[in-house]
Parts: structure tokens; C-alpha cells; sequence
């Protein structure tokens, strides 16, 4: 491709600016061009002082891909700068020329382990086998070509190690596989994944060799070579793999077991069955993935009175899809000896989620242990049945903290009018009492009454609100949040009020801007002013009210205190301050210049002043900071 000569010529003139960046924009212009005029100026370039120019320079060459590239690419595999042969080196990759394959093989003896992955990396890329050989003396002994630096040595061969063996994979020869499996033993860097991908890529030829591996001494080889048969989906040899779930290795036995289980194979059942007695749940689990088989043989095991039941019933966290024909056998359970056992039966009924669990669930909640009366309310809560709203009203009463916590929750996710009617019958009966005791309690209470949005709790909420002198803090703030997000007006006037307290002017604050009432400006304002340290809710708060009136206290908060310079230019977007963002796009400090864009992009449609945003915005791709040239890129492809 042939381009306008005067632009050809603009380019190269670009290269003898003192600027490195508009040089390094002009390497790149070239490159783009694909004109072959480019090839020698590149060329030249290769010898430029700065290692910028000539990595870029290299990167422009191989982008060219003409034939008389390869010879210049090869040359600088040889520089003294090894960012530049890395470069050249992953260049080479997309350059299908016998003299390539030659000139990576001896770069991979390089000094430098990042020059020597990048060339393995290429090898295998280019598919050539006359790397294998070079490349499997380099998973055998990586410390053959060590640098001297032991701190060095383990930042940079497990890289190089892994790179080999990903080549090795991809050019799939049958010469690399007992190499690839041998290195698992003295892997100090823990690249079983990269041997696991290049054994898969090796496809069928590997697994004789696997099947042998599971056999090895040494657990890593044992455990990857059953994960590499599960993920080639090689089921045929599961009888080599059945002694794996007796292994003296936990994780050995959990891959063994994920491969059974996977395999869809009825004949592995007895195996997995007799896994069961462990504490471990992988048994289990492999049995649900068995499909209907297995969970025949897991609805029979919890009729057994021998069998641990707790794998059973924890493996039921890890299903997708709750099977309904363990509901009835677990609610059996229910009624055991063992606690632990009536707890995890408890929580297997709250994951099956089947409406048959509802009365024994609620009939448990009068176990004698708070566990398993605390797992029961879970349960229901997730059943999220309105019938257990009496059951979990009685709960509250309860003892325990754990079993009136788990209560509360239940009554805020199942809702409804019942709900609602329990949770205030219950905080005014505590507000009343007084319970210092009770506060933690009394606020979970009004945390659930906004969850849920009902304002027939506002007016309760209101008298709390009144009586805030002596009242406990958390317990107030808790009123603060519930009043906002339930929105009602009749909340403005207290809120304020709570304003005047240093440890509620934040909550109350960031309610006010919740409720979106006017007449909360200027207390949030004079809050902000009184305040000796700026808090983010109240900034918040003014943006969300997006009243013009914040502008001046916005600006001078932030010239009080920049660490609250993401809040503030975000508030000014909201109030409408053009002006005065496009004035921060331009100050000294590089983050208040990036939140000033950010804003400039989020506010939206600027009206008249859109020509004067979009010009700040477009100066801002000039700025010193990469970040906050990003971010203006973002924004004006946004508008």
C-alpha cells in the first residue's frame, strides 16, 4: 500500500522531534501506513539511543510483515537491550521463515528469562519441531542457563519453564509427554496448570502416560494427572482411578472424586458410597454430579443409620438445581440425636427451598439448641412464606441472640403486611422497655422496616426519632437510614434536627439528600460549614439535592480538604457547575484533574456550555497523566 508522499514525508520529519512522544505517535503513523518506504526508516531506528524508539521500531516491523523485515528482526534479537529482543523475539512469532525458528532456538540460551520465555513462546507458535528438542532440555534443567542471581533465578525461570512446556503443548509431540509429566516432581513453581493445558493439547497420545502417572509417588503428579484426564473428558480409564479416593493426599482424593463423578459411569456408585464415612463432602458432591443415579444412592444413604449424614447433607450447598426427593428424608432428620446433624438438616431444607419443609421447620424452632432454632429461622426465612411470620414473631422472644438475629432477617426477607405488623409491634414493645441491652436488637429491627419499604413503619419511627436525646447512637442512625430510604417528607424536619449531633450529621445528612426536599440545603450546608473535617455524605447529599446554592460550599470544601475531591466534584456535576469543573479539569493536582473529568462526563447533557466541555475535555488528552487522558477519552466518546 503507497501513501501521499507529503504525508509520508510529514511522518519521517516527526522522527527528528525532540518530543519522544510525538516521535513514538510517529513510528506508529508508519507502521499503520503499511507503506514499504517505511521498511528502511524503521531499519534506522533500530539503532536510536532511547530503548522506547527502538521497541517501537521493532513492534513497526513486524507490523509491516514484508520479507526484507526478517533479517532487521533477527539483528535485534542481538542488541544489548533485552526489551528490545524480547520484542523482536515475539515479533518473530507471526514470521513463517526457516531463518526464525533458527535464530529463537539460540536466543532461548539469552541471559535474561523474560527474553527466554518470549522465545519459547514463539516457538510454539510457529509450529516448528525442530524447537522440541531445546524446548524439553529446558523443562529437564531449567538451571542450565540459571543467571547468577538466585533472586533473579525464581522471579524469572518458573516464567521461562512455563513457557517451554506451553510450546511444548501446543507443537503436540509425543517426545515432550514424559518430560511434561517427570517435571511435575521438582516443580518448585507451581506450573501444573501450564502442564495440565500442554498434556490436554497433546490429546490421546498422553494418556497411557497419565494412566501410569497415577500411580507415581509423588502426590502433584498424581493429583495432576487425574485433573488432566477430567478435563480431555477421558472417562474410559476411571477404574485407574478408582484407588485415588483412598489416597493418603486430601486433594488427590478430591480431584479423584470430581473425576468420578463427571465421568457419568453407574459402576463408580459403590466407590463414592464408601467415601461417605469421611468428614469430607467430595463424595457427596461427585454423587450429585452423577446425576440420577447417584442421587438415588444419596436419597437411600439418608435412611441409613450407620452413614455420617453431614457430608450428605453439606454436599446439598453445591447443587444447582435442589432435587425435591431429599426433602422428606432430611426432614427426618430433623428429629435426630446429633446437633450437628439436625443444624446441617435445618440448612439443607432452607437450600431445597420446598414448601413440605414449612410446618417441621417451624415445629423445630423449639429445639433445645439455639443452632439448630438459629438454622431453623434461616430456613424459613428462605422458604419466604408468609405462614411462618407467627413461628418467627414467637422466635424474637427467644434467648439467644443468634436465634433473634436469624428471626429478624427472616421476617425482613419474607415481607408483606404480617411481617411489617410483627417487626413494629416488636420494636415499640422494645422501644418502650428500654433495654439498653436490646439496642443492637431494636436497630436490626428498623434496618429490616426499610428493607422492606413499608411507610406505615415512618410514624414509629418518628416518635424514636423525637426522643433522640439519651437514645443509642447506633440505634439513631439506624432511624436516620430507614427514613431515608423509605422517602417520606414527614421525615425532613427531625432529620434536621439530628444535623446538630457530630455523630448523626452524616447519616442524617445523606437521608435529607435520600428524601430530595429543598428545604434541607441550607442546614446541610451549615452543617458542612460548622463541621472542622468534611464528610463525604454531606457532599453527597448536596449533589443529590442538585440545588445551585452548593456551589460555593462545595468548592470551598474542597479547597479546605482534597481527600474528599471525588465526592465533591462529583456533587458539582449534579448542581449544574460547568464552570467551575471545567476550572479543576486545569489544577495542579493530578487526581482533582481526573475526578474533575470524570464529573464533566457524568452530568449529563451540559446544554449551552457543551462546546466549552467538550473543548476541556479534549485538552485533557493532552494531560502529563495517562489516567486522566483515559478518562477523557471515555468522556468524550460518551458525549
Amino acid at each position: 500500500m503507497s501513501v501521499d508522499p507529503d504525508t509520508f514525508m510529514a511522518l519521517v520529519h516527526e522522527l527528528a522531534q525532540p518530543d519522544l512522544k510525538v516521535r513514538l505517535n510517529a513510528i506508529k503513523a508508519l507502521a499503520a501506513l503499511g507503506d514499504k518506504r517505511a521498511t528502511p526508516v524503521l531499519v534506522q531506528l533500530l539503532e536510536a539511543r532511547e530503548t522506547p524508539v527502538r521497541s517501537e521500531a521493532v513492534k513497526g516491523l513486524a507490523k509491516l510483515r514484508r520479507p526484507e523485515t526478517i533479517e532487521p528482526l533477527i539483528c535485534a534479537l542481538k542488541t544489548n537491550r533485552s526489551g528490545v529482543r524480547a520484542k523482536a523475539a515475539a515479533a518473530l512469532s507471526r514470521v513463517n521463515d526457516p531463518r526464525v525458528v533458527s535464530a529463537l532456538i539460540g536466543v532461548l540460551g539469552d541471559r535474561d528469562t523474560t527474553v527466554n520465555a518470549v522465545a519459547a513462546e514463539s516457538l510454539g507458535k510457529l509450529g516448528d519441531l525442530r524447537a522440541v528438542p531445546i524446548l524439553i532440555a529446558i523443562v529437564e534443567d531449567p538451571d542450565r542457563m540459571a543467571p547468577k542471581s538466585e533472586l533473579r533465578r525464581w522471579q524469572g525461570f518458573g516464567r521461562a519453564r512455563a513457557a517451554a512446556i506451553t510450546a511444548l503443548g501446543k507443537l503436540g509431540d509425543p517426545r515432550a509427554i514424559p518430560v511434561l509429566i517427570q517435571s511435575l516432581s521438582d516443580d518448585p513453581w507451581g506450573l501444573e496448570s501450564a502442564v495440565t493445558e500442554a498434556l490436554t493439547k497433546c490429546g490421546e497420545r498422553s494418556v497411557p502416560a497419565l494412566v501410569e502417572a497415577l500411580r507415581s509417588d509423588h502426590e502433584k503428579t498424581r493429583e495432576v494427572a487425574v485433573r488432566t484426564l477430567d478435563t480431555m473428558q477421558c472417562y474410559r480409564v476411571f477404574p485407574a482411578v478408582l484407588p485415588l479416593l483412598h489416597d493418603t493426599h486430601h486433594r488427590v482424593r478430591r480431584s479423584a472424586a470430581t473425576y468420578l463423578g463427571n465421568c457419568g459411569d453407574p459402576q463408580v456408585v459403590p466407590a463414592l458410597v464408601e467415601t461417605i464415612d469421611d468428614t469430607s463432602t467430595r463424595g457427596a458432591v461427585a454423587l450429585l454430579s452423577l446425576g440420577e443415579t447417584g442421587r438415588e444412592a444419596l436419597k437411600s444413604l439418608l435412611s441409613d443409620a450407620t452413614v455420617r449424614w453431614a457430608p450428605i447433607l453439606g454436599s446439598l450447598w453445591w447443587t444447582e438445581e435442589p432435587d425435591p426427593r431429599f426433602v422428606l428424608p432430611i426432614m427426618e432428620l430433623l428429629h435426630c440425636d446429633d446437633t450437628s446433624t439436625r443444624q446441617s438438616a435445618a440448612g439443607a431444607l432452607g437450600r431445597l427451598k420446598d414448601a413440605r419443609a414449612l410446618a417441621p421447620l417451624m415445629s423445630a424452632l423449639q429445639d433445645s439448641e439455639p443452632l439448630v432454632r438459629s438454622q431453623c429461622a434461616k430456613a424459613l426465612g428462605r422458604l419466604c412464606d408468609e405462614r411462618a411470620v407467627d413461628a418467627l414473631t414467637l422466635a424474637m422472644d427467644d434467648p439467644d441472640e443468634r436465634v433473634i438475629s436469624e428471626a429478624l432477617q427472616a421476617l425482613g426477607t419474607i415481607g408483606g403486611t404480617r411481617a411489617v405488623g410483627a417487626l413494629l409491634h416488636r420494636l415499640e414493645r422494645a422501644h418502650k422497655e428500654g433495654h439498653k441491652q436490646g439496642a443492637a436488637s431494636r436497630s436490626n429491627i428498623i434496618y429490616w422496616l426499610g428493607e422492606i419499604g413499608d411507610r406505615r413503619a415512618v410514624e414509629s419511627l418518628l416518635e424514636i426519632a423525637e426522643q433522640a436525646d439519651g437514645m443509642d447512637v447506633r440505634e439513631m442512625c439506624s432511624v436516620a437510614r430507614t427514613l431515608g430510604k423509605l422517602k417520606d417528607r414527614r421525615a425532613v424536619p427531625p432529620l434536621i434536627g439530628m444535623l446538630q449531633s457530630e455523630q448523626l450529621d452524616g447519616v442524617a445528612a445523606e437521608a435529607l439528600g435520600r428524601i430530595g426536599d429543598a428545604s434541607a440545603v441550607e442546614p446541610i450546608i451549615n452543617a458542612l460549614l460548622r463541621r472542622p473535617t468534611v464528610i463525604d455524605p454531606m457532599v453527597i447529599a448536596l449533589g443529590n439535592l442538585g440545588d445551585s446554592r452548593a456551589i460555593a460550599p462545595l468548592t470551598g470544601v474542597l479547597a479546605r480538604q482534597a481527600y474528599v475531591k471525588y465526592a465533591s466534584m462529583k456533587a458539582l456535576g449534579q448542581v449544574g457547575a460547568v464552570s467551575a469543573l471545567i476550572g479543576y479539569a486545569k489544577h495542579s493536582n493530578d487526581q482533582v484533574r481526573l475526578h474533575a473529568v470524570e464529573a464533566l462526563s457524568e452530568m449529563g447533557d451540559p446544554g449551552e456550555e457543551r462546546e466549552a466541555v467538550i473543548q476541556s475535555l479534549t485538552d485533557a488528552l493532552q494531560d502529563s497523566k495517562s489516567f486522566v487522558r483515559s478518562a477523557a477519552k471515555r468522556a468524550l466518546r460518551k458525549m
